[in-house]
């Protein structure tokens, strides 16, 4: 997919050009459930999850890639391994819809007055397409309830409630505060990426 194509999957995730990203035009999906999130301490690997707040991406320059960022709201209802992320505008309005399980991933996004859905083999092909970097998702969502992803290796650091996984650096010390930062160190074939999660209380 050209660069044009994929920025124009990410204008819906930019949440209609009101983000840095400046891209125009898109509709509105049916709102959003809204649903106060279960405590994370409380969840357990098997149960559902129902978690909101905002979500701020910030991808640094990287060879003749300028800096981007893109900031929404979402709502998250399902399982770290299979779930249905709703990105949202700050009024509120559900603009596109990311879905996931072990059989793939799917993008549904409004365009004017029709939704258009497109398909991908996973999760990561999917935001590697529209945001034009593969960003871990579903671990993101073990990660919002302060634990490293149990199915792949991790990396606690000297810092209490920080630790290293898949190359990202994961701090959940201001989860109590509901914020978490993650970060991927910029390197020569790798772009720096850092994502800030504020979750609802």
């Amino acid at each position: 997919m050209g660069t044009q194509a994929s920025w124009r999957h990410a204008a819906a995730l930019a949440l209609c050009g009101s983000t840095l990203l400046q891209l125009p035009g898109c509709g509105s999906l049916p709102q959003a459930p809204t649903a106060s999130p279960p405590s994370a301490s409380a969840s357990t690997p098997d149960a559902p999850l129902a978690l909101q707040g905002q979500l701020s991406i910030k991808l640094s320059a990287f060879g003749d890639l300028p800096a981007k960022g893109i900031s929404l709201g979402f709502f998250f209802d399902g399982h770290p391994q299979a779930g249905t992320l709703a990105l949202l505008t700050p009024m509120g309005s559900q603009v596109a819809e990311v879905s996931w399980s072990p059989r793939g991933a799917s993008l549904r996004q409004a365009t004017g007055t029709s939704t258009e859905e497109t398909t991908y083999g996973d999760v990561e092909e999917l935001s590697a397409r529209t945001l034009g970097e593969a960003l871990p998702l579903h671990t993101l969502i073990h990660w919002m309830q302060g634990r490293p992803d149990p199915e792949r290796r991790f990396e606690p650091s000297a810092t209490p409630g920080v630790f290293t996984q898949g190359g990202w650096v994961v701090d959940t010390r201001e989860r109590p505060n509901h914020r978490l930062s993650v970060r991927r160190e910029a390197a020569p074939f790798v772009r720096g990426v850092q994502i800030t999660v504020r979750l609802d209380p």
